[in-house]
């Protein structure tokens, strides 16, 4: 006990050094493919006996970047399987509140369709500040009915282009999907708590609302019969049942 503040801050500290880093390399990453598409790979300036005058200026740069790119790629794939591990509703408070702000400030830049499968899940948590946090990220967090378009100043640290450069149909594989596609310890929209099946209904409409156009795309169009479902599916479960307040809300 005399040691879990240190250590909280020592992850605190940790989360910070990751967010500047990945950070950092996204901006740099976003520079070098302008530069690549503002201007032509030139040679250095050489006489014909110079040894390196067939060396492009941008090859180390590029080289560097897909170093980069590899490291970040494992950053995520390790930090996954630890973040839905602490955030099951078994895990201490401070152990769910760390897995929210660690998907929401830093998985969100690295893969954010798990990123915000996560959000969703963690939305139904029973400490409010958790719910709260993780339905501020997914944009949920307003009154029922203002949520249905987006809006850059209605979202917290993750930004709309983030959460909408994954796609509707990316979403319902990943959130409703299957029952033969469940990865052990990553609960689906079935096994939502009620809370959390409420706030990915809306925010999965707002993902629906945010696609250019589904007109001759086949995948499109069943991701939209399988939300179609879900919500047939979650209106049948409660028929003919008294419901509590967190389940009117629900089918609300």
């Amino acid at each position: 006990e005399m040691l879990r503040p240190r250590a909280t801050s020592a992850l605190d500290a940790l989360l910070s050094a990751y967010v500047r880093v990945v950070t950092s390399t996204s901006e740099n990453a976003r520079r070098i493919d302008d530069g690549k598409s503002n201007t032509k790979t030139e040679s250095i300036p050489t006489t014909s006996t110079n040894p390196w005058a067939d060396i492009r200026i941008n090859d180390a740069v590029v080289d560097k970047k897909n170093d980069n790119t590899k490291e970040i790629d494992g950053l995520s794939r390790s930090l996954a399987p630890l973040l839905w591990t602490s955030s099951r509703r078994s895990q201490p408070k401070s152990s769910r509140l760390a897995a929210v702000r660690w998907s929401n400030e830093l998985l969100i830049h690295l893969d954010a369709k798990n990123a915000i499968h996560l959000l969703c899940f963690l939305s139904g948590d029973d400490d409010a500040t958790v719910s709260m946090i993780a339905k501020k990220a997914l944009g949920v967090e307003s009154s029922l009915g203002d949520d249905v378009t987006f809006n850059e100043t209605e979202w917290s640290n993750s930004s709309e282009a983030i959460l909408s450069s994954v796609t509707f149909t990316e979403l319902m594989e990943t959130i409703v999907g299957r029952a033969a596609e469940v990865i052990p310890g990553r609960p689906k929209f079935a096994e939502f708590v009620v809370p959390a099946k409420a706030a990915t209904c809306r925010f999965m409409l707002q993902s629906l609302f945010s696609e250019g156009s589904f007109y001759g795309q086949e995948s499109c169009a069943s991701a939209v019969d399988d939300y179609v479902m879900a919500i047939l599916g979650t209106f049948a479960d409660y028929q003919g049942r008294s419901l509590s307040r967190e389940e009117s809300d629900l089918l609300d």
